[in-house]
């Protein structure tokens, strides 16, 4: 086959952009450069509000996101001990808002020993450790690496109304979160 006999492709090459894709580096996502939110625990549903503060921990609501830096901002959350987990609601003599799901969910953990598994149900974590249980929601929302430890510690959980961040001042989550 000659080259007069050959068309020309029906369709048009596409060039490469002209521009670069941006990458946010380390020195960009300083702590300088982070946000302090604050959030009330108060009725919030677990799953839920943990979700909102993966999300924040690691920086997906921001524009300038990159999988590998921690470009996420911190959080403060009020009033831990007053979760509650979705379902029909029933009544506690110390959990409020106490639900069906609440007495059924159960976290385990292992000692180290043989026959060393643990289980505690949610409402005995409710009782004795409430920063645990959003806390584990959280964690296991974040990535398992080294960075996801690092955004954790970006996560200060208070039971009560007052918290000891107030010299950052921190603002309320946006409702677009």
């Amino acid at each position: 086959m000659t080259t007069e006999t050959r068309r020309a492709p029906a369709f048009k090459r596409l060039s490469t952009p002209n521009y670069k894709t941006f990458n946010l580096t380390a020195e960009q996502a300083a702590p300088a450069t982070k946000k302090w939110f604050v959030v009330d625990a108060d009725n919030q549903i677990v799953g839920r509000l943990a979700v909102k503060i993966a999300t924040i921990l690691m920086g997906k609501h921001r524009a300038d996101y990159t999988p590998y830096i921690d470009s996420g901002d911190y959080v403060v959350v009020v009033n831990v001990e007053r979760v509650r987990f979705s379902g029909k609601t029933m009544s506690h003599p110390t959990v409020p808002y106490y639900t069906k799901k609440t007495s059924q969910k159960t976290y385990q953990y292992y000692t180290g020993f043989p026959s060393g598994r643990r289980v505690n149900t949610a409402v005995e974590r409710l009782t004795n450790k409430p920063e645990d249980v959003l806390k584990l929601a959280v964690q296991r929302m974040l990535p398992k690496t080294k960075l996801g430890r690092h955004m954790l510690a970006k996560l200060k959980l208070f039971k009560g109304p007052i918290h000891e961040h107030q010299a950052q001042l921190p603002v309320e989550i946006p409702e677009y979160l």
